[in-house]
This record gives structure tokens, sequence and C-alpha cells, in this order.
């Protein structure tokens, strides 16, 4: 396409753009890909390596027919065929290596010596097979009460059940039951806030006697419910406090920079519109000199 452009602007001086010269040649009908051109040779050609070999895969069936002189693509040769009506059945045998027409193909003498034992092994085996078909033999009688007698499906043993395997991580329980379970002790709590404390009792409290339990209580843990006393004189607030007023502070002297920031900024843009004015005064002035300069030229040369 540039070789075109590049001709036409050097030769005829003609200029066009690729687009352009896309549409007019599709317009005349001028296209760049060659078409295939299908002859009979080409289709008996098709035809003769569909039927003689028909493990040839459509690449292998095109790089045949472009060394045969014919031009076309696997695509095309697919398209191509399914047209003459070749579909490929889908109990071809295809080999791990099939031969092309044209190629070397080499051979080893360890693949020979496999296939000479294999065979031996096979020749064996069926000799086995024929000594024991011989040596099953049947009387008549039996042979009539076999026919006679039905013949019961013989049941297969179900499979045995998959057995879950427990990962080696997970600790296994004791057997014995009657032994407790160990428990962790509950870790006391540490109150930092004296609003949340619990009370700590001025008097000491006597508790009313438990009745007796039917269970067994020697399982259950002997410190469930620690907690520590509350800070003394009001530490836990007085805490509070001096982090909030160092929260305050803080935000205090945020706010601070924040209002020198902004007291910056609007020093800086009170300035500019003093600068922008200058400029506009600066301009008013060389408009109105131009001016006077226009009207003396014009009064010196076009006066009447």
């Amino acid at each position: 396409m540039n070789r075109i452009m590049e001709t036409l602007a050097s030769e005829h001086g003609i200029s066009l753009s690729e687009n352009t010269l896309k549409r007019n040649m599709n317009a005349w009908g001028l296209s760049i890909r060659p078409r295939i051109k299908v002859t009979p040779e080409m289709r008996q050609r098709i035809y003769d390596l569909f039927y003689q070999e028909r493990y040839y895969t459509d690449q292998q069936m095109a790089k045949i027919l472009r060394r045969d002189g014919f031009v076309v693509s696997f695509r095309k040769l697919a398209k191509l065929r399914k047209e003459m009506g070749l579909s490929k059945r889908k109990d071809t045998i295809i080999p791990a290596n099939p031969v092309v027409p044209g190629q070397v193909t080499q051979t080893s003498s360890d693949d020979d010596d496999d296939h000479d034992d294999d065979d031996d092994d096979d020749d064996e085996d069926d000799e086995d097979a024929q000594d024991d078909e011989n040596d099953m033999e049947v009387d008549a009688i039996m042979a009539l009460e076999n026919a006679t007698r039905p013949q019961q499906p013989t049941r297969r043993p179900p499979p045995p059940a998959a057995q879950v395997r427990e990962p080696a991580w997970r600790k296994k329980r004791p057997s014995n039951a009657a032994q407790p379970v160990h428990q962790a002790p509950r870790i006391p709590t540490t109150f930092s806030d004296s609003r949340h404390s619990p009370v700590p009792p001025s008097r000491p409290i006597v508790r009313s006697p438990t009745p007796p339990r039917n269970i067994d209580d020697s399982s259950a843990p002997t410190d469930t419910e620690t907690y520590s006393q509350p800070p003394a004189n009001g530490q836990g607030l007085a805490r509070r406090v001096t982090t909030l007023v160092t929260r305050i502070q803080a935000i205090e002297a945020e706010n601070t920079s924040l209002k020198q920031q902004a007291d910056q900024q609007r020093t800086e843009a009170q300035e500019l519109r003093q600068l922008v004015q200058q400029q506009r005064n600066e301009m008013d002035m060389m408009r109105a000199s131009l001016n006077e300069l226009i009207a003396r030229f014009n009064a010196a040369h076009y006066a009447i």
C-alpha cells in the first residue's frame, strides 16, 4: 500500500491517504490479498491426500500442497475440504509420528528390540491362554446342570469406607472421661478508667452459704472471677484528662499552622492582584501612546 501511494505521488503527482486508497480499491473490486485459484488439479490432489493418508492434518496437507506449487493456507484448505464434502471421521487413527512425503525418518535398533520382546511376550500369553482353555473340560452331566440351573449374579463386597485421617497437629482427647479436662485460668482484667471500674467494697461482704451442688465441681477452675483493683486516688481519670489536654494542644497547634498558611496565601493573592493592576495600568498607558502616534501619523500623511 505504501509503495502504491509513493508511486502515485512520484510518477503521477497524485497524493492520497491510505484510507482513501483502500476505499477506492474496494469500490473497484481490487484486493491486496491473493485469492485461492481452485483448479481441478488441486481438488484431485486434496482427494488423494485425504483418502490415501487419512492421518494428515490441515497444516500438513497445506504444507504438501505448497510444496507441490499450489497457493493455499490451512484455514482456506479446511474450508475448501468441507465444501468438497470431506469431513474428518472421529475414528481416525492418528499415529504418534506421521510420515510426511519428502521427510527423512530415523529408526533406532532399541525400538526394534523392544517390539521384538513385546511380540515374544504376546506369543507366550497366547500359548498360556490356549493351555488354560484345554485344561477346562466339563462333563456332559455337569454342562446340562449348569444350563438348567439359573445363574445367580455374583455379589461383590462393598468397597471399604474411606477412613477420615485426622491431621497430625490435632490433639487427641484422653480416652478416660472421668479425669477432669485441664482448663487454663482466666486472665485478670486491668481497668484503666475509674468510670468503668467496679466500686471497691468499703467493708467486707459476708456471703450466705450456698447449697451443695449435685454435679462434680472438681473440673471447674478455682480462679474464674479474678479482678484487679482500680487505680487508687483517681489515677485513671487524671491520665484520661492528661490525654485529652495533649490532644487539644495538638489540635490547637495544627489550627494555628493552618491559619498561618491561610494568611500567607491571602498575602500572596493580594500581591498578585496588585501586580495585575499595575500591568493593566501600563497596558493602558501604552495603548494611549500608541493611539496618539497613530493619530499623528494619519494627520501628517493623510491630511486633506
